[in-house]
């Protein structure tokens, strides 16, 4: 099986087996994404976390070896001592301390890989955790176009959510149970902001130019999916508004692929 469009980062440290499971919970099985957990992971015992997280899930959840494909619908979890990373969408592992990182960063090595592997096809998550590792990496996944949220208040521990929330690179805080609708556009439209719900006939412009490119109407899309992702387009090209936006569109055909 081919490789998973869509990829979802969890990284998490202590008291991160809760919101894990609150999350896949609420996830639905068939989405199509692959999802991987990072985890802060005792060097000296054996991890559970794939027996405890498929109490919780439909989907596949695997040991995530060396050249193996991120499929779809499949939850993939670290190794104890390794780096993980993803290349062309196979996962490659790396002992970590052949990579001598004091302290060890396995969830920030993981999302910056993701983010040059997926772009914007790629989200992070941080839960709960103490220290600050998954926010160098959450600042990446946000510029190279992917989807970021960290826990809210709900994180026993707050370390590493309060960490990545102060980098300015979070879309989203929100509770474990929520974290699912958001991922899959299901948010109502008071997700949006409202500066620019207030530009939709620039959007719909924006929506003109695409499918004169592409031949794809993305007006019979879900609006509130449609404005996120221009917005995001808007932010990573220093835009001012959609309409600024709409003029750097039509100039470049790479933007219009984008």
């Amino acid at each position: 099986m081919a490789a998973a469009d869509q990829l979802v980062a969890i990284g998490a440290s202590a008291g991160g087996l809760e919101p894990l499971q609150e999350f896949f919970d609420a996830m639905p099985a068939d989405t199509g994404m692959a999802f991987v957990v990072v985890q802060h992971l005792s060097p000296d015992h054996p991890s559970l976390m794939d027996e405890l997280l498929a109490r919780h899930t439909k989907m596949r959840v695997a040991r995530a070896e060396h050249g193996m494909d991120a499929e779809p619908n499949t939850v993939y979890v670290i190794q104890p001592k390794k780096y993980l990373r993803i290349l062309h969408g196979q996962f490659q592992l790396t002992d970590q301390a052949r990579e001598r990182e004091k302290p060890p960063t396995p969830i920030d090595v993981f999302f910056e890989s993701m983010a040059e592997d997926y772009a914007e096809r790629g989200a992070a998550i941080v839960l709960s955790g103490t220290g600050s590792d998954g926010s160098r990496g959450i600042r990446v996944v946000r510029e190279a176009g992917g989807r970021t949220i960290a826990q809210d208040v709900t994180a026993k521990f707050d370390g590493m959510p309060r960490a990545a929330i102060e980098t300015d690179s979070i879309d989203m805080i929100l509770p474990p149970t929520d974290m699912p609708s958001f991922l899959m556009g299901n948010e109502d439209e008071e997700g949006i902001r409202p500066s620019l719900v207030n530009t939709t006939p620039g959007v719909y412009e924006v929506l003109e130019v695409l499918r004169e490119r592409h031949g794809i109407d993305f007006a019979q899309y879900k609006i509130t999916t449609v404005l996120r992702r221009i917005e995001r387009r808007v932010q990573l090209t220093h835009a001012t508004s959609v309409r600024r936006y709409l003029d750097e569109l039509e100039r470049s055909e790479e933007e219009q692929d984008r």
